[in-house]
């Protein structure tokens, strides 16, 4: 090992060693007859040979557990990522072959036989740390593993720690789903992708149990990649949804505005809800994108009717048919005998923000439980991308219509399947159930319903979410349940009518063909159920940041300085990404997540100086300090650097204290004392605020 530079070549011998050798340097290396491994020295650690470098793109990649030790990993037990505890699972290296995915040994982790017991368990990968290289700092990477778990899903999220600031670079979404197949150990890829900080020397990477409720379940895994390629598999959109119901007659000032007094769902934050006796209900959109919008509605005695949708109408008092037709999104109108009517009206377009959606009628609707109104919202987000040959499309069209289940009376079988694409869905047709359409992804889905009678008399579509009335008219299920329903009563002999949605779903959850019971249509019924929003790209969130400053008019000062006192300094700009924080009154919001702060501010003549973040009960943040000498008659700049985590919406301010007096421009001196000067504002304290995950 005195060697420090030789050429390797044919006849050379390392004499195998049992441990580490002393006293090394950068670059030495040596065989380890206890773990049977090579080793070299980098960074003043001994790393695994065959751990780094093992792509022309990735700069750690262990494609093979034969080169690691049980030695390599820390285990615990902590609801913090590497930090301590007793392992209650059992983690080893296997070499059984059922649990083999790559080579001929494995990582494995076997909770603990009693549920629950192994909750917050980690393995972190590696004890000695996996280096990032400069160039690859402050930008977003990529992690890749392959795995199998036979519990449930979402019992364990793979974490990202940076080890250098002791921050989680991770968002806790990163969950594995249950996947196991005996039959040939296949396994299932994770790809997650992390903005690592400029200052991460070092990250670790591994395992932490959230949950598990069947005791004994084991994950095995290997192959684990640190690329800077983001590989990442993210959804390009993002989807509020928000469902009101209970119709609750009109507004008493705007006459022809429906209004509603349920909030049944409300998902994301693109939405604006506010319902006013006197305004009646109103939906302001909060981002621009894309937006669907459903309203079920109608009478609960005969007559002709009228519903629709308006786009920022000032004719509130007016029938929807003749508002002007540029503020006229959809209009539904109809003549119905029967004692109760129920339609439908839905448009999708284009919104920008503060435009104003109402439900908009002729006054008449006064359908109470039975109305409703959805509208989703499909959002464009700033991604890095790339091609996903992987993507893909979800839809089942089924159509014959044939009865309803014999136990669940009201709900409708189809015998055909016109159409399967994909795997998000999976349709199952029981005699005694009736029709199922199980959610496999969760995403933005939506669902049209074509049925009817083939008799003259009264009928009752829609469409439900997990309900377990399933012997019930539909009209009458819990509202929550029921995504959509269309009801009429004509004299034709045979009628076909229409219900529709557009809803968020989540995995598991269960749709139906929901009715009265009554539909006989066969040829004519069917049902279309299309996963939207799939894109043929890969997505990897951007860091998002935001600059707050203090710009004062040219020739402005940014104020006075008092001796021995912490000052409020002024934010009156916003610029860059202005949707992760809120403003008002020299505060600044920001939500949950971690953010890296860099910022300064200007000091003139105060003596010493120094600038820090308050949350409002302590001081979270200290800048560095500084001195401007009255003496000298020199403008400084006072810096303030750090990160800061928070688990709940935080309000700060940027404050400065100062040791002197120094009347009107203490906190910062104008730079247009000259009238030559040609610059236009004066910009003091200026803080650079980025959202890492």
């Amino acid at each position: 090992m005195g060697l420090n530079h030789f050429k390797i070549h044919k006849g050379l011998t390392l004499n195998p060693q049992p441990s580490a050798p002393s006293s090394p340097t950068d670059g030495d290396i040596y065989y380890n007859s206890s773990s049977n491994r090579f080793e070299f020295f980098q960074n003043s650690k001994f790393r695994v040979l065959g751990s780094g470098g093992g792509g022309a793109l990735n700069f750690y990649e262990n494609g093979s557990a034969e080169l690691a030790t049980s030695s390599d990993f820390v285990t615990g037990n902590n609801a913090t990522f590497d930090n301590g505890g007793s392992l209650q699972g059992v983690f080893s290296l296997s070499t059984t072959a059922a649990d083999l995915i790559r080579g001929d040994t494995t990582y494995k982790l076997v909770l603990h036989a009693t549920p629950g017991t192994s909750d917050d368990d980690f393995v972190s990968s590696e004890a000695n740390e996996i280096p990032i290289p400069q160039g690859y700092r402050n930008q977003t990477l990529s992690v890749k593993i392959k795995y199998r778990y036979d519990g449930a899903d979402d019992d364990i999220k793979w974490v990202v720690k940076d080890d250098t600031n002791t921050a989680i670079l991770t968002t806790g979404s990163e969950l594995l789903e249950q996947y196991i197949d005996a039959a040939d150990n296949s396994s299932k890829t994770l790809t997650l992708s992390f903005f690592c900080p400029g200052d991460c020397e070092n990250v670790k990477v591994g395992p932490q149990v959230l949950t598990h409720a069947a005791g004994s379940e084991v994950l095995t895994w290997d192959d684990v990649i640190i690329t800077p390629d983001p590989f990442v598999d993210k959804d390009l959109f993002r989807s509020s949804t928000l469902r009101v119901a209970t119709g609750n007659g009109h507004g008493s000032t705007n006459t022809k505005i429906k209004r509603f007094s349920t909030t049944v769902e409300n998902t994301g934050t693109d939405i604006d809800f506010v319902d006013d006796v006197t305004d009646g209900s109103s939906f302001t959109v909060k981002a621009a994108g894309t937006y669907r919008i459903d309203w079920n509605d109608g009478q609960t005695a005969a007559g002709s009717g009228t519903l629709g949708i308006s786009l920022n109408s000032s004719q509130l008092t007016t029938n929807i048919e003749s508002i002007t037709a540029a503020d006229r999104l959809s209009l539904t109108k109809w003549q119905n005998n029967s004692v109760s009517s129920l339609h439908l009206t839905g448009v999708t377009l284009n919104l920008e923000v503060g435009d104003v959606i109402r439900a908009h009628d002729d006054g008449n609707n006064d359908q109470t439980t039975l109305a409703s109104l959805t509208i989703t919202s499909f959002i464009a987000v700033d991604q890095v991308v790339a091609f996903n040959e992987r993507s893909q499309n979800s839809m089942i069209r089924v159509n014959t219509g044939n009865g309803d289940g014999s136990v669940n009376t009201k709900i409708r079988r189809f015998s055909t399947t016109v159409e399967s694409i994909g795997n998000a869905i999976t349709f199952l047709d029981d005699a005694s159930d009736g029709s199922t359409f199980t959610i496999n992804e969760p995403g933005i889905y939506h669902m049209t319903l074509n049925d009817g009678q083939t008799a003259a008399g009264s009928g009752t579509i829609g469409i439900s979410k997990n309900s377990s009335q399933l012997t019930t008219n539909i009209e009458s299920i819990t509202a929550a349940d029921r995504l959509a329903l269309t009801k009429w009563q004509l004299a034709s002999v045979s009628s076909v009518n229409n219900s529709d949605a557009t809803v968020i779903l989540a995995k598991g959850d269960v749709i139906r063909v929901h009715s009265d019971g009554n539909n006989n249509q066969t040829t004519l019924a069917q049902f279309t159920i299309t996963k939207i929003g799939v894109s043929q790209l890969l997505g990897a969130p951007l860091p998002l940041t935001v600059y707050l400053k203090n710009i004062q008019t040219s020739g402005t000062a940014a104020g006075g300085s008092t001796a021995n006192t912490v000052q409020t300094l002024v934010v009156n700009t916003v610029e860059g990404d202005t949707s992760i924080v809120s403003v008002a009154a020299d505060q600044f919001t920001f939500g949950p997540g971690t953010y890296d702060f860099d910022g300064e501010a200007t000091a003139y003549k105060t003596e010493e100086t120094q600038v820090f973040l308050h949350d409002g009960t302590s001081y979270v943040l200290n800048g560095q300090t500084a001195e401007s000498a009255a003496a000298d008659g020199v403008q400084v700049v006072v810096p303030i650097r750090g990160r800061l985590v928070f688990t709940v919406s935080t309000t700060l301010e940027f404050r400065q204290w100062t040791s002197a007096t120094q009347a009107v421009d203490g906190l910062g001196r104008a730079a247009d004392v000259d009238a030559s000067n040609p610059q236009a504002a004066e910009v003091y304290n200026t803080l650079k605020v980025t959202k890492v995950n």
